[in-house]
């Protein structure tokens, strides 16, 4: 969770704390970008009244009869600016998963994945310069998106880094900045748009291991067959560099296909990339099974974007710095839920993945305000009947199954929006006057 501590202590070193008292202090108004994320279909001002309803109860926190307008927090989120947000998240993110938790681990490595996705974020012409917007068949898209790469552990689905930046930000170059999380001692599991000789490099000198897919472009000349099928290879800069051999690092490469007619991917060949090179202690199909957890953090991205988003087509801010503000406070509420739901999956002796993450959201929303409401000598007391509420929302075991990567509609029968449809000319009469009656 978020300690006020810590909270403050970022206030005072990145300088955001007020100069003068407020009726909203700049520690309250960090928790409440955090918690309008927590609730995305609810207002701000009502965000505030849930968040300060149980200290009002205590009268901790009295605002006399109405609390700020709307206008009063968007004041005080931009006196707040992005750098406290940003801190407070480099703070909180690392892994928590201990050794003893298997179901966090392969074979002594802590298991971690890097991958992206976007977020929209509200069209307004500011938006669109600071983040850009992407191109389409029949035009521009119909929002502003923000990019998010992200760094997780596997085994929690905690977010242990992130870069924030526009649409068209590199995801090697994003990747390459957050290698500075990774440690001796991790598995790495990456897409094939992350492999590549910097990044390896990147990773293998901070003493972890990589795992990954590779594109089907990328050429690999046999060094030694391996009795589990899989074959030593160099990995080099360039195409020049691996047509004179110079540079080239020694990885372990695994060729595979899948004989299922059912499943994606059937009849195709599949290739993967290690820096686990002994076949013996890491066999290759191992590694195959072992490769497809990485997808766990397309779970998280689904938790964010699904369920603590709520299916809201865009964040609420209207401003660029307004939105970076935003995506953290998301990151942070969403590491909150991740880390209360694995300390209750700790002391239930469960995998956090059996727990519901939707049932968990709905928990710690009901306790937010009982919470601040208890006396201190209670607080422990509703904090573990909050964990065990957490475990008591179980997931079925996951079926084995698959699903179409499809859409329900894939175009839509309305014209596209385009720049003369955002300041068209309103009308001068009411409808009512505008009637004709005719005959």
């Amino acid at each position: 969770m978020v300690d006020s501590k810590l909270v403050e202590h970022i206030l005072h070193t990145t300088g955001a704390v007020e100069k003068r008292k407020r009726m909203l202090p700049a520690r309250v108004v960090v928790f409440l970008v955090i918690a309008m994320t927590l609730f995305a279909k609810k207002s701000m001002p009502e965000v505030l009244n849930i968040l300060v309803e149980g200290l009002r109860i205590q009268g901790a926190y009295l605002l006399g009869a109405c609390l700020p307008v709307k206008s009063a927090l968007t004041q005080a989120r931009q006196r707040l600016g992005v750098k406290p947000m940003v801190e407070l998240f480099r703070a909180l993110a690392h892994p928590i998963a201990t050794p003893d938790q298997a179901w966090a681990f392969y074979k002594g490595l802590r298991l971690m994945a890097i991958d992206g996705t976007n977020l929209n974020i509200p069209d307004t012409p500011e938006n669109e310069r600071f983040f850009g917007r992407p191109g389409a068949g029949r035009g521009k898209a119909a929002w502003s998106v923000a990019a998010v790469i992200v760094l997780i552990e596997i085994g929690t689905r905690l977010t242990v880094d992130a870069c924030v930046g526009r649409y068209k930000t590199s995801e090697q170059s994003a990747a390459i900045r957050m290698m500075r999380s990774l440690k001796e001692g991790m598995l790495l599991l990456w897409d094939r748009a992350f492999v590549g000789y910097a990044l390896w490099n990147e990773a293998r000198k901070r003493g972890a291991h990589l795992l990954g897919r590779l594109k089907s472009n990328m050429i690999f000349r046999p060094i030694q067959n391996l009795s589990d099928g899989s074959f030593l290879a160099k990995l080099y800069p360039s195409p020049y560099a691996r047509s004179k051999e110079d540079g080239g690092i020694l990885v372990r490469i695994i060729e595979y296909t899948i004989t299922n007619s059912l499943s994606p991917g059937f009849g195709e060949k599949h290739r993967l990339v290690t820096s686990l090179l002994d076949h013996e202690l890491y066999p290759a199909k191992e590694l195959i099974v072992l490769y497809h957890e990485r997808w766990e953090i397309e779970i998280g991205f689904d938790e964010i974007k699904t369920h603590m988003i709520d299916k809201t087509p865009t964040l609420r801010s209207k401003t660029p710095l307004g939105c970076l503000q935003e995506v953290y406070g998301l990151l942070i509420a969403h590491m909150a839920v991740r880390t209360l739901m694995a300390e209750a999956a700790s002391k239930w002796d469960l995998d956090p993945d059996r727990i519901s993450f939707i049932g968990a959201l709905q928990v710690i929303s009901r306790a937010i305000p009982r919470m601040q409401a208890a006396k201190t000598e209670l607080l422990p007391v509703f904090y573990d009947r909050m964990l065990d509420e957490i475990a008591s929302h179980l997931n079925p075991p996951r079926r084995n199954r698959i699903n179409p990567r499809v859409i329900k509609q894939k175009m839509s029968n309305f014209k596209c929006k385009r720049p003369e449809h955002y300041k068209i000319q309103q009308p001068k009469t009411t409808f009512h006057e505008a009637v004709h009656v005719l005959n």
